[in-house]
């Protein structure tokens, strides 16, 4: 009898490819150390000038009525001696955002650290 024998080959011989794949170690070597040349001479290229701006003007009273929505939910969710310890966290977090002075001074004082630094 006459055994069948399948149309395609679905088998993968693994050692044939890992000696194809050493057979060309020296080129893959090449071409990964060139990319490597070519792209690191080009992250040298790229001039590294940064500009950041940020302006903080005084709001208007009427920016903050937009945090009175989430003090009504809070008031209506929650018992009247809650209700003032919310009030309290929100005039306590409105008095934060007011604090200008502060933010200011950290700013001043935080250090320009490079883009390429900051990803080592």
């Amino acid at each position: 009898m006459k055994k069948n024998s399948p149309l395609y080959d679905d088998e993968i011989d693994l050692i044939a490819l890992f000696k194809i794949i050493w057979d060309g170690k020296i080129k893959i070597l090449l071409i990964t150390i060139i990319s490597f040349f070519v792209g690191f001479v080009y992250n040298s290229q790229i001039p590294v000038n940064y500009t950041n701006s940020l302006t903080i003007k005084p709001s208007k009273q009427i920016e903050f009525l937009k945090l009175e929505n989430i003090n009504e939910l809070l008031k209506s969710n929650q018992s009247n001696q809650s209700n003032q310890s919310n009030q309290l966290y929100l005039d306590r977090f409105i008095n934060e955002l007011e604090d200008y002075e502060e933010f200011l001074l950290v700013i001043k004082n935080t250090k320009k650290i490079p883009l390429y630094m900051m990803m080592k």
